[in-house]
């Protein structure tokens, strides 16, 4: 009905204008009357996917604080069926706005962001109903990340940020008992990996925290506060990693889930996380083409460096020939405990090799980071990076 009133009203304004301008063509109508068209759905598009933004970091606050938005920073969603409705209703809404748009109508630019959102909600519909991680992967649910993101990150004053982490605080038991009453059948992975981390949240909600609170500008009130939530906090986490390794031993002995999901879901979580234009399957074989190929490449360089490195004849299997060549280069490799400082060492070496040929542009006024692993986020990687979300200017990555 909107596009319909809206044509009406065009088509009547350039009626008028075609009275004083007999020369007009029916053909040069037909196009303006299209350009405001399209400017009207553009400009409407523009203005639902800023509050489309806006509306998202309401329904998931921790999603919006790691991605740097501090607005809703001292709020900790309770992950239970509450929460899971408010964000299907948030979804069924949003879909019902997009409805109103003409693809024809939009810029490429906006056509990009409307697939961009319908993906993203696509996404967390089915990871509710079809997927539901919520249930068998008791690896998510943490709350020690949020928390040292606002602890440890700059982006405001300390008081502010304290107060944030004093909101926080206050639904951290309701957190835990929601992610108890949400777990089922899951696997024996994911809740050992659960229990690892969750004990990490010590090294963020300890006492270290809490002399930086008693020596902050916070008034008694809140110190008071801080200490009383804290150790309710403290307390549901050490309740719940009890829970979990008592869930560990059942599992153990009477058996749990694979954590394989299975091809048929893994094509559909390829296709919302990836976006590669091709299903996982077909990427798959691609990469098995790519790796021929550089096994074919790396058969060549071992050919010409084995007398280098060996006496005895290389062997007929050239990927064992590969292998023996890539534990000799390895042989000497830093130490597990010199490993942290050896690549902050080689970060300069690299940041001048990036430079000199110019791979990308680095900001030297935003390093990058070396640091250890926290131990709530520790699993079974070699290393990760932490980048800054996009609303942190002036943050670096880790």
């Amino acid at each position: 009905m909107k596009k319909l009133t809206l044509c009406l009203a065009v088509s009547l304004a350039l009626t008028g204008l075609s009275a004083c301008q007999t020369q007009s063509s029916p053909e040069a109508m037909a196009s303006n009357v299209s350009a405001a068209v399209k400017q009207d759905q553009n400009q409407a598009f523009s203005s639902f996917s800023q509050s489309f933004i806006d509306s998202l970091w309401q329904v998931a606050p921790t999603w919006a604080l790691y991605n740097g938005f501090h607005q809703y920073d001292a709020k900790l969603l309770v992950p239970d069926a509450t929460s899971r409705t408010t964000t299907l209703n948030f979804i069924q809404q949003q879909r019902a706005k997009m409805a109103s748009f003409d693809f024809a109508a939009l810029t490429a630019a906006n056509l990009i962001d409307y697939r961009l959102i319908e993906n993203v909600l696509g996404s967390m519909e089915w990871e509710i109903k079809r997927f539901k991680s919520w249930q068998w992967d008791p690896s998510s649910y943490n709350v020690a990340g949020g928390f040292a993101q606002i602890i440890n990150e700059d982006f405001a004053p300390l008081e502010q940020r304290l107060r944030s982490v004093l909101g926080r605080l206050e639904n951290v038991p309701a957190y835990y008992r929601a992610a108890q009453q949400n777990i089922d059948n899951p696997t024996l992975e994911h809740t050992e990996l659960a229990i690892m981390q969750n004990q990490g949240a010590f090294s963020v909600l300890s006492d270290e925290l809490l002399a930086k609170v008693n020596a902050s500008g916070l008034n008694a009130d809140e110190k008071a506060l801080f200490k009383q939530r804290m150790d309710k906090a403290v307390a549901a986490i050490e309740g719940h990693i009890q829970f979990l390794k008592q869930l560990e031993q059942q599992l153990k002995q009477e058996g749990s889930r694979s954590f394989r999901i299975g091809e048929v879901l893994y094509e559909e979580k390829f296709a919302f996380d990836i976006q590669a234009g091709m299903s996982a399957k077909v990427l798959y074989e691609k990469a098995l083409a790519d790796k021929a190929r550089v096994q074919g490449e790396m058969a060549k360089i071992t050919d010409k460096l084995w007398g280098k490195y060996f006496q005895e004849p290389k062997p007929q299997d050239e990927k064992k020939a590969i292998r023996q060549l890539i534990d000799k280069l390895s042989a000497r490799h830093v130490k597990r405990e010199d490993f942290v400082d050896e690549v902050r060492a080689q970060i300069p070496e690299l940041v001048k090799f990036v430079n000199q040929h110019e791979l990308v542009t680095l900001d030297p006024k935003k390093p990058l980071v070396v640091r250890e692993t926290p131990e709530y986020m520790r699993g079974f990687a070699g290393a990760s990076i932490s980048a800054p979300g996009p609303y942190e200017k002036g943050s670096r990555p880790l």
